[in-house]
């Protein structure tokens, strides 16, 4: 009840900011990475009852105050994946809800797996049981007998190599499919593929927005100036060359302080980006670097934590947390 009444108080003293929502997947396969439309469309439900959902041409005229709406909430979806069609778009249609996706065009297009797929898939289909391995002058000894292991490997994977140049980390994944006995299918099985255009066209003409996620998903800041260049207007031009719309608004692959710079942003002003979304958990009001919007995520199975991270509640305990931890309270000199 306490909670519940915090979570009240938070949300009315927020009731100016802007939420953004992010999902990545709704699908049935029962992984850390994916929800369950049961636990969407009652997501949903709570959503349209106790918030203002609103579309992204809504949003952005929201954050310049050209018109007002008390606890607007907008519903955003990352990578373009299939299942955001299959699960996610039928229960959005369902209860008339605008959401907008951003696309990975070279994954839409059936040139690339998303790279940290691909090593998901290893780990999901090695027979190993575990293995040792020597990676960047360190020994691992992974394991591989229940989810949380894997996902524990999913993730040392992941960091190893999430800043590696995008054709010497592909070599190297080459080389873990070797060790770990999995072959690689040329293109993402059905529990990794992508969205199509015919899917795509549809979902436009009912209610869904769709703006940019690079062309291959790499970390912007880890690029050339020129290569994020090419990142961020090919898979503009290509959006905007298949829906015969205006594909404005981006969102970062990765999205936290370390995967964007000022060179970034100046790339995004001149591709005539009108917005970029983070991963930063937090709200957007008029005041907020149009190119560095904060995001809430809601992929949480757990009720009370997801109210919490919607009205503001969570953020509220961060902030105060943060005031009262022992590196900001001044020392006592004796």
């Amino acid at each position: 009840m306490i909670k519940k009444t915090a979570s009240n108080i938070c949300k009315f003293i927020s009731r100016n900011k802007v939420r953004v929502l992010f999902y990545h997947r709704v699908n049935r396969y029962g992984d850390h990475f994916g929800m369950d439309p049961e636990t969407f469309e009652y997501q949903i439900r709570y959503l349209t009852k106790h918030y203002n959902i609103i579309s992204m041409s809504d949003y952005l005229c929201l954050v310049k105050e050209t018109e007002r709406k008390k606890n607007a909430v907008l519903l955003t979806f990352d990578d373009g994946y299939k299942d955001n069609y299959t699960f996610a778009y039928p229960i959005l249609k369902k209860y008339s809800i605008p959401a907008t996706i951003f696309l990975t065009t070279d994954f839409i297009d059936g040139k690339i797996w998303l790279w940290h797929d691909i090593f998901r898939y290893m780990v999901e289909n090695t027979p190993l049981k575990k293995v040792e391995v020597n990676l960047k002058d360190r020994n691992y000894e992974w394991r591989f007998e229940n989810n949380t292991e894997r996902l524990k490997v999913r993730k040392n994977i992941y960091d190893l190599y999430k800043d590696t140049p995008r054709s010497e980390r592909m070599l190297k994944l080459r080389d873990l499919a070797t060790l770990l006995k999995v072959s690689i299918p040329v293109l993402p099985t059905e529990k990794y593929a992508p969205l199509s255009w015919n899917d795509i066209k549809e979902m436009s003409k009912n209610n869904i927005e769709f703006g940019s996620h690079t062309r291959t998903h790499e970390i912007l800041s880890k690029l050339s100036n020129e290569d994020a260049y090419q990142e961020l207007e090919e898979s503009k031009q290509r959006i905007e060359n298949e829906l015969q719309l205006r594909a404005d608004v981006f969102a970062y692959p990765n999205g936290q302080h370390e995967d964007f710079t000022e060179a970034t942003q100046m790339l995004l002003e001149k591709t005539s980006y009108k917005m970029a979304f983070t991963t930063i958990h937090g709200m957007n009001d008029k005041l907020s670097n149009k190119f560095l919007h904060k995001r809430i995520s809601a992929e949480t199975t757990c009720d009370s934590y997801f109210y919490s991270n919607v009205s503001g509640l969570n953020l509220a305990k961060s902030r105060i947390k943060d005031l009262l931890s022992f590196d900001t309270v001044p020392k006592i000199c004796k």
